[in-house]
C-alpha cells in the first residue's frame, strides 16, 4: 500500500519508519463491519510484503458488488477476517515467490466466483499458498487454483479445520502445461457441495 493514497487523517494513524505500509489491522471492537463502496486500488508487491489482520473478533469486510481484494505480490498474508460478497473475497496474483502467501483463520461468505482465488501466469516461476482454519460458504468455488503458466512449480498447503460448506466445488486446481504442482492437505471438509476437489488441465500435460 501507497502512503500517497491515503488522507491526512488515516496518515495520521500510521506509526513505524519507510515508505510502504507493511502491516494494517481492523479491530473489530471499534470497526465490526467495513463496507467498501466501490473497487480498492490493487495491494502492489513493496519490499516488506504486507500483511492484513483483523483483532478483537473477526471484523467483517462487506465487499459488496466490488471485484474483492487483490494482492499481486509474492509476500502478502491475511489473518482473522471475514470476506463477505465481491466477485472474489481475496485474489492474489504472483509471479515467482519464495515464501508465498498464508490466509489464515479467514471466512467467505457468498462471493460472485470463488472465495480465495490464487492465480500464478507467469511461464517457469513458482507459486506457494497456504491456508490454515479458513472457512468457504455459498460460493461457486472456495478455494481456486488458476496455475495456468507453462511450466511452472507451484505448492498448495492446507491445514486445521478448513472447510467448504454450499458450494460449487470446494477446491478448483487448474493446471497450464508443464511443470509440477504439490497437494498437501491437512484438514479440510466439503459439506453439502457438488464436488469437493475438481482438477482442470488448460493445456497438454
Amino acid at each position: 500500500l501507497d502512503e500517497s493514497a491515503l488522507s491526512v487523517e488515516e496518515r495520521a494513524q500510521l506509526f513505524g519508519f519507510g515508505s510502504d505500509i507493511a502491516w494494517a489491522n481492523i479491530d473489530a471492537r471499534l470497526i465490526p463491519t467495513l463496507v467498501l463502496e466501490r473497487d480498492l486500488p490493487e495491494i502492489i508487491d513493496m519490499p516488506h510484503g504486507f500483511v492484513l489482520t483483523g483483532s478483537g473478533g473477526r471484523p467483517v469486510i462487506d465487499l459488496g458488488d466490488t471485484r474483492g481484494i487483490v494482492a499481486r505480490s509474492e509476500f502478502v498474508d491475511f489473518v482473522n477476517l471475514t470476506l463477505r460478497g465481491g466477485e472474489h473475497g481475496i485474489h492474489i496474483v504472483q509471479t515467482s515467490t519464495l515464501y508465498g502467501s498464508q490466509v489464515s483463520n479467514c471466512v467467505f461468505e457468498g462471493p460472485e466466483v470463488a472465495g480465495l482465488r490464487l492465480s500464478a501466469l507467469e511461464a517457469g516461476g513458482f507459486g506457494r499458498l497456504q491456508i490454515a482454519s479458513c472457512r468457504f460458504q455459498n460460493a461457486p468455488i472456495g478455494l481456486l487454483l488458476h496455475d495456468a503458466g507453462v511450466g511452472r512449480t507451484t505448492q498448495l498447503e492446507i491445514f486445521g479445520d478448513s472447510s467448504a460448506d454450499n458450494c460449487g466445488t470446494g477446491i478448483e486446481l487448474r493446471f497450464g502445461a508443464g511443470g509440477s504442482a504439490a497437494l498437501y492437505v491437512f484438514g479440510f471438509v466439503a459439506r453439502s457441495c457438488t464436488d469437493a476437489l475438481r482438477v482442470v488441465a488448460l493445456g497438454t500435460p
